[in-house]
């Protein structure tokens, strides 16, 4: 179950990742294609938190499968 659980949490960051990563690059290489958006830069900066904030969450959940790691190491002695 842990393992499961893991694996979708880190599925779920880097889709996440992916998801705000692809539109910052639409915005970034289209600008015409966000006409909607008036205040370009304060939607890109949103995008750019979301990559950083999914990759915080990846290495949050790469230091927990360290840990579980370390820990079963540690019963098995």
């Amino acid at each position: 179950m842990t393992i499961k659980m893991i694996e979708t949490l880190m599925n779920i960051a880097i889709a996440e990742r992916s998801k705000a990563q692809m539109n910052l690059n639409i915005y970034l290489s289209n600008g015409a294609a966000i006409g909607e958006h008036p205040d370009v830069v304060e939607e890109a900066n949103k995008l750019v938190a979301a990559v950083a904030d999914a990759d915080g969450k990846i290495e949050v959940i790469n230091n927990l499968v360290k840990e579980l790691k370390s820990l079963e190491e540690t019963k098995d002695k």
